[in-house]
């Protein structure tokens, strides 16, 4: 069992303008687009909508005002293939937030429930397409086509999660899930890797160091392992031994969080 993603956290779609819906169009919509009659909307307020999908909620805010700039500052820093995100932001004059209300403990029902609330984002478009896809966990954007290519391999991973290949986990949007940030530590003199947004999948985050790769080589290293966690659904132990690549063996060491970092379990190459 893993702690439940914290509810508030989820996916916001940058639009140029605003457009809405009833709540009957929205349910309509919606059962249209997914082939499921049993999609059910309701709308507890102006601009709030409650969806029931296949035993999962969410709730979508439509907002007709833009997020400041500033909110945005960390994911134009760091959003892997993001390319003139500044003008998905400038260019945004309103937005959707997609949160998934329904808990998960299990990181099988944690992954579907990401796969939800990405298809639920990408089917709200009329008019022109969104700008762009913002997932709050991880601080990560992605502009439209990107997102676009992202469901495109979701997928593809459960056309092979069907036939049980193992590579399916691979092929999930692991990178937008769970961003990658490179940081520096009193206690080591390179530079270590940490995802964030793996706790809200697995409960914790992944941490790296060795002098000897790079900074992209770490995040490999990371992204693999997090492909490991969601096709096996495995719960780690301290001091386990894992294997992210016939030729890379790990042994885990668990660290609980303290006032600058999340709880999380570092990799340590075995040599």
């Amino acid at each position: 069992m893993i702690e439940s993603q914290p509810l508030g956290k989820g996916l916001l779609i940058l639009l140029k303008e605003m457009f809405s819906f009833s709540t009957a169009e929205l349910e309509s919509y919606f059962q249209k687009i997914f082939g499921d009659d049993g999609i059910n909307v309701t709308s507890p307020s102006e601009g709030e909508y409650l969806v029931s999908w296949n035993g999962m909620q969410f709730k979508l805010n439509f907002t007709n005002e833009p997020i400041p700039a500033d909110f945005f500052k960390v994911a134009l820093l760091t959003s892997y293939g993001l390319k003139d995100g500044e003008s998905l932001v400038d260019g945004h004059r309103a937005y959707i937030k997609v949160t998934p209300l329904s808990e998960a403990t299990k990181i099988a029902a944690v992954v579907m429930r990401s796969i939800m609330v990405m298809k639920l984002a990408f089917s709200l478009k009329s008019g022109e397409v969104p700008l762009g896809y913002y997932w709050e966990s991880s601080q990560t954007l992605k502009d439209y086509f990107g997102f676009e290519k992202s469901l495109a391999s979701i997928n593809h991973a459960m056309e092979l999660q069907a036939k049980n290949d193992p590579a399916a986990g691979a092929h999930l949007p692991l990178s937008f899930w769970a961003g990658i940030r490179f940081f520096k530590s009193r206690d080591f003199e390179g530079v270590r890797a940490i995802t964030i947004g793996t706790r809200e999948i697995a409960g914790y985050e992944l941490e790296y160091s060795d002098e000897a790769i790079s900074q992209a080589e770490k995040a490999e290293v990371l992204l693999s392992m997090l492909a490991y966690l969601v096709s096996s659904g495995a719960q780690l132990k301290d001091g386990d031994t894992v294997g992210v690549s016939p030729k890379r063996e790990f042994t885990l060491s668990y660290k609980k969080a303290d006032d600058k970092l999340p709880r999380r379990y570092a990799l340590v190459a075995k040599k």
